[in-house]
């Protein structure tokens, strides 16, 4: 029904357009004057377009599987404590103990989170690197995917281990020829796909974020996880 209301749309701003100059092509009779093309065919296409508007389909929180829902909403909630830390004539030192407090916080609130499933993702970029494994290269690819942002709130991104002697073991990445990585080869940016896998944990139980800043890892976190499954929606 959207696409019908656009096409129909654009008919309309064709006719206003062509009108302006031609207005007897438009109508017949004494009254085929530029302002009643204006009236009739402007309205038309504001009314046909709105309509368009209204037909695209409509995206929200209740539209995620729960457990992203949940880890979405704490997330964004943390970071608006985040932000709001220097509010109300707080001193530098209020803002600074607020925003390290959110920060704890929010990854004590994480720590429940072990594991994701078919969760509703935007492919943001795919790249592919290497490393040297008893003297063979091995070649990996590296999926970075975003969910958040098309919900008006926030960037939350998930990474699968791109930095092997930073992060820990080479198992955890897409190698060349495996099912998921055949699968990677296929995308395009700003793809809607779904994944499933399991976050990195530290030692001290919480998921492992490898933003370089406290405010870069509160409000566009990097989630560091192992896909084990992606299904092109």
């Amino acid at each position: 029904m959207g696409s019908l209301f656009f096409f129909l749309s654009l008919i309309s701003l064709g006719f206003l357009v062509f009108g302006m100059f031609k207005p007897g092509k438009v109508f017949l009779g004494a009254e085929s004057t530029r302002g009643k093309v204006g009236k009739v065919y402007g309205f038309g296409f504001l009314v046909l377009f709105i309509a368009f508007v209204i037909a695209l389909p409509k995206t929200s929180e209740n539209d995620m599987p729960q457990s992203q829902a949940e880890f979405f909403k704490i997330s964004k909630e943390y970071a608006k404590m985040y932000d709001s830390a220097g509010d109300n004539g707080a001193t530098a030192m209020q803002r600074e103990l607020t925003e390290k407090k959110s920060v704890e916080n929010r990854n004590k609130a994480l720590q429940q989170f072990q594991n994701f499933e078919n969760w509703e993702v935007t492919v943001k970029d795919v790249k592919m690197n290497n490393f040297m494994d008893h003297n063979k290269v091995t070649n990996f690819a590296e999926l970075i995917t975003q969910f958040g942002s098309k919900y008006g709130v926030g960037n939350l991104v998930i990474l699968v281990n791109s930095d092997r002697n930073a992060l820990g073991v080479s198992d955890n990445v897409i190698i060349e020829g495996s099912p998921l990585y055949n699968i990677l080869l296929g995308l395009k940016e700003d793809q809607k796909i779904l994944v499933s896998g399991k976050f990195w944990k530290r030692d001290n139980g919480e998921i492992f974020e490898k933003s370089l800043t406290e405010s870069g890892g509160i409000r566009s976190p990097e989630f560091v996880v192992t896909y084990t499954d992606i299904k092109i929606r």
